[in-house]
């Protein structure tokens, strides 16, 4: 890792905030991702949140395009 400081810990606890958001997930399965994500190097920690941010980022993109286009049939219903 190239001097990143960073607190794993907060940053671990970041990720299953995003994971929560976006999934229901089981205690157990926290339990199993929990696990998986101990295992990880620093790095690899560091990659697998930036791609979290990026899927949300992009589903809430998605999303947005599907209310524009509830919101575009509604107001042309209104019409």
């Amino acid at each position: 890792m190239d001097n990143q400081v960073f607190d794993r810990k907060k940053l671990t606890e970041d990720i299953f905030v995003l994971l929560a958001g976006s999934l229901l997930f089981t205690i157990s399965q926290k339990e199993k991702i929990e696990k998986t994500i101990d295992n990880f190097t620093d790095d690899e920690l560091i990659s697998f949140a930036k791609l979290l941010v990026t899927e949300e980022q992009n589903k809430i993109s998605l999303d947005k395009k599907m209310i524009n286009a509830v919101e575009n049939s509604l107001n042309k219903v209104q019409e």
